[in-house]
């Protein structure tokens, strides 16, 4: 296909999606669904528009919208956690993590047995089979939480939103984990002795390492990139997005390789950076937003080039069904034992269990049916995958805006992320103004602003240098001594701690 056509018609797709953004906020239809409509559309028709011809297999399709599914998740991972406070999320940490392990494997168990039920006269399906269907739909979609809780500026009490966001972002390690290891069990599904031969007492150790090496590979490179970010003092401000952009990709490449979990380090290197002063921050959020839709955008459509309608009608019926269990036993189910013992009540665990939202990585994760060509069934399994993304997707995601307010659970009342938000886009205006010298031993000499460690109301306006020089201070201008700074303040506090780090006496 000739460059022109290729360009053309991305922009038309691109464009088609962006518009339908507008149209889905007014119907109360998550976005992301348009998006999958429209490469499934294209998909279908394809063929008949003039002098446009397939140009890949569908293998090859399969192949392009999972590495492209990757990339995007890893980018919204991030981006996710570059939104995340630690301090926000810290009393429900335990919470989120127990939903993305505990929680995931009640879903495969529940979804597996009820599989093998369901089909035993007609599909015959092993009870391997379904748990591996249920492991995959356990994984709540990081990419549809963050656009539909953030799209509608939905404030939600009790930390829900802080727990979301963190099950979504850290599930998939369970998830994946799940999936290899069932994967594996089909394989060797033919021999005697299964379990013995997959080596079932290898499993806890193998979850744990990816775990492990994918928390302290997340946590390292977190602080590396924070480090090199503050430090490097590039001449072009433009060049910060590309350089965290390679830091990104190493880290989630890294881990992967030393059989980590990339997804899990690439959340926390996020949420490190997210949590500390960092840089041209304000333009970093901005700039991953902006990257992580349009991964989203072009991702949504591929994804809908890889569906098969007439295998998609085929299992409709089935696909009714697995997907109320899903959305009606399994999440629930899973959600109530999970939190069985956290300080949540019960309208908040019942919209905790309405909100797991399935979307793309699902989608994703199934297309790792397709690896190694098992299991034999793997075109039901995955259509049945993708039945149930889109009817989570139509059903809880429309309908998860009006269920906060019935259940009273949206808060009318800015957080403090929220006003940490605002703050930083708003002018500021502060109380009192003081002149500071940084003396000859100031701990501060040679420091970039960013390292001081200064008091959020804290500003400095002006630094005067010489006899002439005059700066305009940023995150990355560095401190020498003898300047003579005009600070703004709120408090004697802050005055006191603005003292300390500067090393004024």
């Amino acid at each position: 296909m000739e460059v022109e056509k290729m360009l053309i018609i991305g922009s038309v797709l691109l464009f088609l999606s962006i518009g339908s953004s507008k149209l889905s906020s007014k119907l109360g239809i998550p976005t992301l669904l348009f998006f999958l409509m429209i490469g499934a559309l294209l998909n279908k028709y394809w063929d008949t528009f003039p002098g446009f011809s397939r140009v890949t297999s569908p293998h090859e399709n399969m192949m392009i919208a999972r590495n492209l599914g990757i990339i995007t998740l890893v980018l919204v991972l991030f981006s996710g956690g570059l939104e995340t406070d630690f301090q926000h999320i810290r009393p429900i940490l335990w919470s989120g993590i127990l939903l993305s392990t505990l929680g995931a494997f009640i879903t495969a168990l529940v979804v597996g047995l009820f599989l093998q039920w369901v089909t035993a006269d007609n599909f015959g399906l092993r009870l391997s089979e379904g748990v591996l269907v249920g492991a995959i739909v356990a994984s709540t979609d990081a990419a549809a939480v963050f656009s539909i809780l953030r799209a509608r500026n939905i404030q939600l009490k009790a930390n829900l939103g802080e727990l979301l966001e963190l099950e979504s972002g850290s599930n998939d390690v369970m998830v994946f984990f799940l999936m290899t290891f069932l994967l594996d069990l089909l394989n060797h599904s033919e021999a005697s002795g299964i379990m013995k031969e997959v080596g079932a007492l290898k499993v806890v150790p193998m979850f744990l390492q990816e775990m492990v090496i994918g928390g302290l590979g997340g946590f390292c490179m977190g602080y590396a990139m924070m480090y090199i970010i503050n430090t490097i003092n590039l001449s072009y401000p433009a060049l910060y997005p590309a350089l965290t952009l390679s830091l990104l990709f190493l880290t989630y490449g890294g881990v992967n390789k030393l059989h980590g979990s990339g997804f899990l380090a690439v959340y926390i290197s996020g949420m490190i950076l997210g949590s500390h002063d960092l840089i041209h921050k304000k333009s970093l959020i901005r700039f991953y937003k902006g990257i992580g839709w349009l991964m989203q955008i072009i991702m949504f459509v591929a994804l809908g080039f890889v569906v098969v309608f007439k295998e998609l009608i085929g299992v409709a019926d089935l696909g009714i069904k697995l997907a109320l269990v899903v959305m009606l036993v399994a999440r629930p189910l899973s959600v109530f034992i999970s939190l069985a013992f956290s300080k949540l009540q019960t309208k908040h665990k019942a919209f905790v269990s309405w909100v797991g939202l399935r979307g793309a990585v699902p989608i994703v994760f199934g297309m790792y049916l397709y690896r190694d060509n098992l299991p034999e069934r793997k075109d039901l399994l995955f259509h049945l995958i993708y039945f149930v993304v889109i009817l989570s997707v139509l059903i809880q995601g429309t309908t998860l805006y009006p269920l906060a307010k019935w259940l009273k659970l949206e808060n009318r009342v800015v957080t403090a992320r929220k006003q940490k938000q605002e703050k930083q886009r708003s002018d500021i205006i502060r109380r009192e103004f003081r002149h500071l010298e940084v003396p000859p031993d100031s701990p501060a000499n040679a420091k970039a602003i960013v390292q001081l460690g200064l008091p959020e109301s804290v500003y400095i306006a002006v630094i005067h240098r010489g006899k002439k020089q005059y700066l305009g201070p940023r995150g990355d201008t560095k401190v020498q001594a003898g300047d003579r700074l005009i600070v703004m303040f709120d408090t004697k506090k802050d005055l006191k701690e603005l003292k300390a780090c500067f090393g004024v006496r």
